[in-house]
């Protein structure tokens, strides 16, 4: 089968954790998410590793917007990954703030990343992909998602919730002077796949599966084909483009979203089977900033 799917479903993971990081950016990889996050002092040497054994998954460190701070190590990834890079806004180290001090003063949508890494004008995907999670922005969140995101995280439990936070972000978009075609916005999941796969079971679904966590999480619980149900089900009803998944166990979560749920997305022709395209851009069909079209396509 080849890879192309009428509307593709855009599947992201957050691989922080004790264990080998770049182990993880190879899983992602065999399974062709769109890209992968992580958080931490050694995201971005992480990332670099990852990045030298693979050579299509994008790659996206958690930051915050220093002027110099990791904007070494941060084009060291874009040596690695060319293409392939993103950054996720670090909240915490007030690059939501500082965004949304900027989207006040109008300074334009496009945005370089941290230390100006990637702002050139070369090739499509130099420009870094902008990850901002609204649901750790605070009241800022919104703003600075419809000024400065290519790629939006949200919080919702419900296909409705989720529907209603992506219309919202494509309006302040539009306000923006943005096209909204130009945010990929996913629901942000916590998943916990403790439960025994079982790709040959009956699904099951249970149409209240993404419940609160104790720390106020989207949360999964259950086993792969269950989630493949509930990321099923979410798409059918258009309300996302896609999710980001974050594993409650590193390790045994993104083996079992991979080889489990993914496969299952894949047969449903849901989701890639390969890449199509080179750069973050192309596998998130986005537009290249440098030459103002979609770069590849929806595939």
């Amino acid at each position: 089968m080849g890879s192309a799917v009428s509307r593709p479903l855009h599947l992201g993971a957050e691989i922080g954790g004790e264990g080998e990081v770049a182990a993880r950016v190879r899983l992602a990889e065999s399974g062709a998410l769109d890209f992968v996050t992580l958080a931490g002092t050694d995201a971005l040497d992480g990332l670099a590793r990852g990045a030298s054994q693979t050579c299509r998954v994008g790659l996206a460190p958690t930051l915050g917007t220093p002027h110099a701070g990791p904007a070494a190590a941060l084009a060291e990834l874009f040596r690695e990954g060319p293409g392939r890079t993103g950054w996720r806004v670090d909240a915490s180290a007030g690059g939501a703030a500082d965004l949304a001090q900027r989207a006040a003063a109008g300074a334009g949508a496009a945005v370089r990343g941290p230390g100006g890494a990637g702002g050139g004008t070369g090739g499509p995907g130099e420009r870094p992909v902008t990850v901002v999670d609204v649901t750790v922005c605070g009241a800022d969140g919104l703003a600075v998602a419809a000024y400065w995101a290519d790629v939006v995280l949200v919080r919702a439990y419900s296909p409705g919730e989720a529907g209603v936070m992506r219309a919202e972000l494509r309006r302040r978009a539009a306000a923006a002077g943005r096209a909204p075609d130009g945010l990929r916005v996913l629901a942000a999941l916590t998943v916990d796949l403790a439960a025994e796969p079982r790709l040959d079971g009956p699904p099951a679904p249970d149409p209240e599966a993404v419940r609160i966590g104790q720390d106020g999480s989207a949360r999964y619980t259950g086993g792969p084909v269950g989630l493949a149900q509930v990321l099923t089900r979410w798409h059918a009803a258009d309300v996302v483009d896609g999710f980001h998944v974050t594993p409650l166990a590193p390790d045994r979560d993104l083996e079992r979203l991979v080889n489990g749920t993914v496969t299952l997305l894949q047969h449903r022709c849901l989701l890639r089977h390969f890449y199509s395209g080179a750069t973050l851009r192309e596998h998130l069909g986005l537009p290249d900033p440098a030459r103002g079209h979609t770069a590849g396509s929806r595939s």
